[in-house]
């Protein structure tokens, strides 16, 4: 996908001395997929329909749907329910979470670790909230 590891652009950044001519030397390292464009991706990536990642995500259609076609930004809660509706991978998570604007998932907080631990192991929305009600966390 790109030339240069995240470090080597660090780096050069680091030593740049115009922003601009960072920008026109790596254009083509920058990321700019957008949520709707790598949903469609994650869609033929795992054979989904996206109608039924959408039911199993608990999101309302209407407002899902919308997610999916760009209309509507959403917060980290409901991308982390898409991730388990399809079920996603960590890697594939943690990546619609940075698209989306947000943070990885990271394993020393412990509602992230609940969620990484449901996506591990193909637990759905209902389950997961369970969990994290259980734990004395906020439901997603």
């Amino acid at each position: 996908m790109f030339d240069k590891n995240t470090g080597e652009l660090k780096n050069e950044l680091k030593h740049e001395t115009s922003l601009q001519h960072f920008f026109n030397r790596n254009q083509t390292e920058m990321d700019t997929q957008k949520v709707p464009d790598l949903l469609l991706s994650l869609l033929e990536k795992y054979e989904e329909k996206q109608k039924d990642v959408i039911k199993r995500s608990l999101i309302p259609a209407t407002y899902a749907y919308q997610i999916f076609e760009g209309r509507k930004n959403c917060g980290r809660d409901k991308l982390l329910r898409i991730a388990l509706a399809f079920p996603l991978s960590i890697a594939d998570t943690n990546r619609l979470l940075s698209i989306g604007g947000f943070n990885d998932l990271y394993v020393r907080n412990k509602r992230d670790a609940i969620v990484l631990y449901c996506l591990e192991k193909k637990i759905g929305v209902v389950d997961a909230n369970i969990l994290l009600s259980d734990s004395g966390e906020e439901i997603l």
